[in-house]
Parts: structure tokens; sequence; C-alpha cells
């Protein structure tokens, strides 16, 4: 790869810059410049990161919210573009948040995309789609106002620091390929969980050892 930029381990902070946006009220987003959702699809698209992996901690945003909203609950869906793949829903992270306060923080792990298997080595760039979601079954009435005030890339080592700052985060759940480790952690699952199935191989193994013995002695 060329152009490739190794994270820092004080972390790096994405330009304020060149921001895309999707059904948004501002097309072209910069740092604290206040939006709405205007679309049934809305999401902003970083800058070109082009981060070298194997550092990476989290990506974090920062908000300010400046309208009153009757949403107590916000999901959040993050997508990273890699160097084998664009914006795919199997390569996101689901993220829920409280909006409780005027300020809001979104921390979400990245780390693992270097341990995956195959590991990924260039994070390319970030997509943030803010997703609707009602309260107590009741579609809200009033949406936030949001700007954006900052958003970084933390180094791994730095990722525990972080995390504890996040205070809205309710969950995270993240959808990319297992480990090589998790990969064979499932296999074996699978295989001890049918009974049925390691008998009957165990049973195979047993025969063929018995046939093997038998035959060994009686060609001595």
């Amino acid at each position: 790869f060329t152009g490739i930029i190794n994270l820092p381990r004080s972390g790096l902070d994405i330009s304020s810059s060149a921001w895309a946006s999707n059904d948004l009220s501002q097309t072209e987003l910069s740092y604290n410049t206040p939006f709405e959702i205007s679309g049934g699809d809305p999401f902003i698209i970083s800058p070109p990161l082009n981060l070298e992996a194997k550092d990476l901690g989290a990506a974090v945003f920062d908000f300010k919210l400046s309208k009153k909203t009757d949403r107590s609950i916000y999901d959040f869906q993050l997508f990273y573009a890699t160097e084998s793949h664009r914006f795919i829903e199997a390569a996101s992270s689901i993220i829920r948040a409280r909006l409780d306060e005027d300020q809001l923080r979104l921390v979400v792990p990245l780390n693992f995309l270097a341990e995956q298997f195959p590991p990924v080595q260039v994070l390319e760039q970030l997509r943030l789609d803010f997703t609707h979601h009602s309260v107590l079954g009741r579609t809200p009435t009033s949406e936030p106002q949001w700007s954006l005030t900052k958003a970084s890339i933390v180094h791994r080592d730095n990722l525990p620091e972080v995390l504890a700052s996040s205070k809205n985060l309710i969950a995270h759940s993240k959808l990319q390929r297992p480990s090589k480790w998790q990969l064979t952690r499932d296999i074996l699952s699978g295989l001890f969980k049918d009974r049925v199935f390691i008998f009957i191989y165990l049973l195979v193994i047993l025969i063929l050892i018995i046939s093997f013995t038998q035959n060994y002695r009686g060609k001595t």
C-alpha cells in the first residue's frame, strides 16, 4: 500500500473539512455547523483516512445537541471502509446512546479490525448513520439539532481510558468477520454440541484402531 499513515500514540484528529452527508440539512459539513435530519437515510462520511489498522483503538465522535427533542435514546451505525471493501453491513457497528444532555460522545472500538481473520490492513474511511428509534413504542415528534464538534481516532493503548469517558453509551455490538481463534472456538463448540456426531466419530475411530490392531497381530 502507498500513502498509508501510521497512527501516532497520541491519536489523530480527523480533518474538520470535507465531510460529506446524506439526507441532512447541510450537504457539506465542518465542525460546529448545526444540521438536522431531513430524510430517511441520514449519514455523514469522513474525509479519507488511510490509517494502518494495527494500532487502531476507537473512533470518537463528539456532538453538541442544540435543540430540544423528545427522543431519549438514539441508535447509530458506524461503517468502515477498508482496502478490501467499501461500506457494507457486514463491516459495521451498532451503537445505542442516551440523549439526556446537550453533549454526546460516541466511542466506537476499532481494535478488532486488525484481529479478525483475515486482518484488515488499512482503514480508509468512516461513515456514521443516524438511525431512528421510537421512545416506548411512540414515534418522537421532534428531532435534535446536531453539531459535530470533533472527530478523532484513538490509539489502541488509550482505548480503556477513552471508553470510560463515554457516559451516554447504552449498548454496542459489532458485525464483522471473526478472528482465527474465534473461528476455531466456533467450530469446536459446534462439534461438542452435537453429541451424536461425537459418539459416532469416536466409535468409528475405535473400530479402526481395533481393526488395525487385529490385522497387525495377524501378520506377526
